[in-house]
Order: C-alpha cells, then sequence, then structure tokens
C-alpha cells in the first residue's frame, strides 16, 4: 500500500514537471512565432512568466532547462533576463552583469533594467558606474520613488549629493508641476545642508 502510494505521488511529480516543461516550451514557441507587441504576445507573456518562475526557482531541473531553452530559442530577451536573475540569485554577478549589459543595448530606455543594471554594477564595488545606471532610470522615469532611493543611497555613500540634486533640478524643468521632484529636490536639499 505504502509503496503504490510512493510510486503514484512520484509519477504526479514527474508528469507534472513534464506538464510544466511542454508549457512553457509551447508558450515560448507561440511567443517566437508572435514577436510583435499585440495582444497575443501580452497574453501569452503573462501566462509564460509563472510557469517559466515555478520551473527556473522553484524546481531543481529548471536552470538546466532555461539552458536548454535558451539554446533552442536563442536571443530570447526573455529567456536572457531569467538567466540573468538566476546567475544573480546564484551569486554569480559577473555573469549577470553581462546578460544585463546585453540587454540594455537592445532596450536602453528599459527602466527596470537600469536598475538591475545599477544594483549589480554596485554589488561588483563598481560604484561610479552603478551611479550613471541609477542616474539613467530616474531620467526614464523621474518619479520613480525606487531609482530615486538607489541612487540617493548611493549618492551619500559617495558623496555626489550635488550631482543628484543638479540631476532633479533638470528634471524639474522637463516636468515643472511635479510634488514628487519638488519633495525630493527639498529632501537632498537638507540632506547636503545636513553634512556641511
Amino acid at each position: 500500500m505504502i509503496h503504490s502510494l510512493l510510486l503514484a505521488v512520484l509519477l504526479l511529480q514527474d508528469s507534472s514537471s513534464l506538464a510544466l516543461r511542454r508549457r512553457v516550451w509551447g508558450d515560448l514557441a507561440a511567443l517566437e512565432q508572435v514577436r510583435r507587441a499585440d495582444t497575443t504576445s501580452v497574453r501569452l507573456l503573462a501566462d509564460v512568466r509563472p510557469a517559466l518562475d515555478s520551473m527556473v526557482f522553484a524546481t531543481s531541473w529548471g536552470g538546466a532547462e532555461l539552458d536548454q531553452l535558451r539554446l533552442a530559442f536563442p536571443g530570447s530577451p526573455l529567456l536572457t533576463r531569467y538567466a540573468a536573475r538566476r546567475d544573480e540569485r546564484e551569486g554569480l554577478t559577473d555573469a549577470a552583469l553581462g546578460e544585463i549589459e546585453q540587454l540594455v543595448r537592445l532596450s536602453p530606455d528599459d527602466l527596470e533594467l537600469q536598475r538591475t543594471r545599477g544594483r549589480l554594477l554596485e554589488k561588483l564595488n563598481r560604484f561610479k558606474e552603478a551611479l550613471d545606471a541609477y542616474a539613467r532610470a530616474l531620467d526614464l522615469s523621474p518619479e520613480d520613488d525606487s531609482s530615486f532611493r538607489a541612487l540617493q543611497r548611493l549618492s551619500e555613500r559617495e558623496g555626489a549629493l550635488t550631482l543628484l540634486l543638479d540631476q532633479i533640478r533638470r528634471l524639474r524643468i522637463r516636468l515643472p508641476a511635479s510634488a514628487i521632484l519638488r519633495d525630493h529636490e527639498v529632501e537632498v536639499s537638507a540632506r547636503l545642508g545636513a553634512s556641511r
């Protein structure tokens, strides 16, 4: 009885792994066929991301499967993002940065990529480059609090708050009605006044 129950659980687990693999491969193949920013591709992306998350980060075999997917779908930005996330989680910061920089070359205006690039550069103690990446992220989305906080924290640590204040003032010219930028300017000015 216990032996057959264990066998059933193992078979069920194996079939769920196969189903997850089949789903990810099928969704990625369909996504490759679409390659447009229409409702079909948006729906397919929404379907494949949770399955990729489960496969890559919640299974023991997901990392190897991701490598196989990348061979089957070379140049896939989605799979490159997942490889970068996996590498960062595994402490392979240089590899993750290489993948993110490859994506940044394709999509320099991607806010998430610029922030991720900044975080990885910071982990590698490449602070000047990290400041530049965070500053680019803030330029892309001036009211994004995550970009501001990352840039403010590193600017303060590196003694570059004056440069941040200059950037905020330039952004306020572009967005004069932004209460968020006004608050950031006040906050950074106060920090500068306190550090003198």
